[in-house]
């Protein structure tokens, strides 16, 4: 997935993860772009690092 991608879902989310659970729920996002923004968030990196390193 681009990372493009994955950061105009993580918008859509708001940013929000309880939002994002809405979004799971609901099938309106892609289920790698989720993991791969909570693996940042659990090392504890910026998101803008994070696409920075890609």
């Amino acid at each position: 997935m681009k990372n493009n991608d994955c950061l105009e879902w993580f918008n859509k989310s708001k940013g929000d993860w309880r939002s994002a659970e809405v979004l799971k729920a609901s099938g309106e996002f892609d289920t790698s772009c989720y993991h791969y923004h909570q693996s940042a968030f659990t090392h504890d990196l910026e998101l803008g690092i994070v696409f920075a390193w890609s």
